[in-house]
């Protein structure tokens, strides 16, 4: 995995909540995951904070931000559209999203099963 380019941490993620979702400051913030381009906070029991820790997530965010919302309810699987967005602040650099947390396993560790259960699903509804 390569280095981020910025270090995020929870109370950054309080931090940036405070100043630009304050209705969701009060929520517990802990880490839940990280990948190549961003880090994964869970915000309370239904949301996500998702942070771009390089630059090509940053671009990825801003995709995210402008079509995720239009397309997530013509999908026939849930997607974790941003509900919220917020920008640069705090000496972060990035804009960054609040989704919902869809419970459940990440796609690489699934079984080929599930894999499957999920493609049929998705074909049979396009």
């Amino acid at each position: 995995m390569p280095a981020a380019d910025v270090e995020v941490s929870a109370d950054l993620v309080r931090r940036l909540l405070a100043g630009q979702h304050p209705d969701l400051a009060r929520l517990p913030v802990e880490f839940l995951a990280n990948g190549w381009d961003n880090e994964l906070y869970r915000v309370g029991d239904d949301l996500v904070a998702r942070l771009p820790r390089r630059a090509p997530g940053a671009q990825i965010i801003k995709n995210e931000q402008r079509w995720l919302p239009g397309l997530a309810a013509r999908l026939p699987l849930p997607v974790p559209y941003p509900e919220r967005t917020g920008v640069p602040g705090c000496g972060y650099p990035y804009s960054w999203s609040v989704v919902p947390y869809l419970p459940g396993v990440p796609a690489a560790l699934a079984t080929c099963t599930r894999r499957t259960s999920w493609w049929t699903t998705a074909r049979s509804a396009a």
